[in-house]
């Protein structure tokens, strides 16, 4: 009896273990090679198979390829995300994955990638990475080609890898050594997502802090893979909290949230100045200047605009207090200006108005006081002509008005706002 206890036990903590094992790894059911279209031989095919199951595993991101003839009338993007979805694809909770479908039928290739493989390639880099492996396979060279896709993959995955480690270094390091004249010691740019050189993180760093400092009110940039499922504007605020963002006992911050899986965005304010300055339309402000830039993929200029923009806008806002001050004490010497003119003309106007009716009263000292209707008929009798007064109102009817707002508008409980989008 104690034999089979312990071999119950034994096999639910294998099962554990194993299950643990698959959540942390791949959860696909269909192979990484598929050769639909019958380009390669099977040994070919086998033998891609398994290197692209060590290289996947090796970076914990599944590379997959996929050959068709025919795609059920789909467009090559559709039957590529399909493929996805049937197969299961992906490591992890942001389902890492690089997925190469070579349609043959419609002669074009599609490229879906999801987690690190997002961040690794992307739209700055996709033609130079595309470059080392389509000339093969346009040559009719398919497993040459596939190969060095492979290959590519791996090396790609492996620098995005490092240049996160890099930034977390970076991270650290400045945040250690920087002196920073705010309430705690903080860094302004967040790359989780390799938008970013390092040198590129540090530069846009340096302007962000002088920014953020000088018209106290932080102006940050942070990038991730993915937000866990959540809604960003949500992930945005769990973040801002977490991170203990903001200058100041209000915390004031305005931060750009960039998540490369959905390639969505938000534009979160905090505290009483941010959310100042910030409102709806200067947050559709800000996005008008960087988004361009964001959608092409140029994200250090993007993110540049961004922070400079919002410089700006604290710069203007503070402008606008002193201008508005200014005018306070200008108005008070304008005002009494104002009440003596008045009092001149008042006087004078009067004193016409006597001379006027004096005049006329001497005119009329011969009248006498009619008593009787008739007294004021003339000889030709009585003309009547139509008359009407009209008296002409304006009503004016002011109703609250309750809207929805798509992207997070006003300011929500805990004094935060947020504006979300696409690019």
């Amino acid at each position: 009896m104690k034999k089979i206890l312990g071999l119950l036990t034994a096999l639910i903590l294998a099962f554990t273990f194993s299950v643990s094992v698959m959540a942390a790894g791949s959860q696909r059911t269909s192979d990484l090679v598929l050769d639909n279209a019958t380009l390669l031989t099977s040994a070919q095919a086998r033998e891609l198979e398994k290197t692209a199951e060590e290289f996947s595993e090796k970076y914990e991101c599944d590379i997959v390829v996929i050959t068709t003839d025919d795609a059920d009338g789909k467009d090559t993007d559709n039957f590529a995300k399909d493929a996805f979805a049937s197969g299961n694809y992906g490591w992890g909770n942001d389902k890492s994955t690089i997925l190469f479908v070579l349609n043959t039928e419609a002669n074009e290739y599609y490229e879906l990638s999801k987690g690190i493989a997002a961040s690794a390639i992307n739209d700055k880099n996709e033609d130079e990475f595309d470059n080392l492996f389509v000339g093969d396979l346009s040559d009719g060279n398919y497993y040459d080609g596939f190969k060095k896709y492979i290959t590519a993959c791996g090396e790609y995955i492996d620098k995005a890898k490092s240049d996160v480690s890099a930034n977390a270094a970076a991270v650290s390091s400045a945040a250690a050594g920087a002196d920073r004249s705010a309430e705690k010691t903080m860094y302004y740019i967040y790359d989780g997502a390799s938008l970013l050189t390092v040198d590129e993180a540090q530069k846009l760093d340096i302007t962000a802090s002088e920014l953020s400092e000088k018209y106290q009110c932080s102006i940050i940039v942070v990038t991730v893979r993915n937000t866990d499922g959540q809604d960003i504007y949500e992930y945005a605020k769990k973040l801002c909290v977490s991170k203990d963002f903001g200058y100041g006992t209000d915390k004031n911050c305005v931060m750009l949230l960039v998540s490369m899986q959905d390639r969505d965005y938000n534009i979160l304010a905090r505290g009483n100045r941010g959310n100042a300055v910030f409102t709806d339309s200067g947050k559709e402000q800000v996005e008008n200047v960087f988004l361009s830039d964001l959608s092409k993929g140029n994200y250090y200029d993007s993110f540049d605009k961004y922070i400079n923009t919002c410089g700006n806008m604290l710069k203007n806002a503070n402008s606008r207090k002193s201008v508005n001050t200014a005018d306070t004490s200008n108005n008070s010497g304008k005002s009494q200006e104002k009440a003596n003119a008045i009092g001149i003309s008042s006087a004078i106007a009067a004193a016409v108005s006597g001379i006027i009716c004096f005049i006329f009263y001497k005119k009329m000292k011969t009248a006498v006081i009619k008593t009787e209707a008739n007294d004021y008929i003339t000889d030709g009798g009585v003309h009547i002509t139509g008359q009407s007064d009209q008296y002409l109102t304006s009503t004016i009817s002011r109703v609250k008005i309750n809207t929805g707002n798509n992207s997070n508008g006003g300011t929500g409980s805990g004094g935060f706002s947020g504006r979300s989008g696409h690019f």
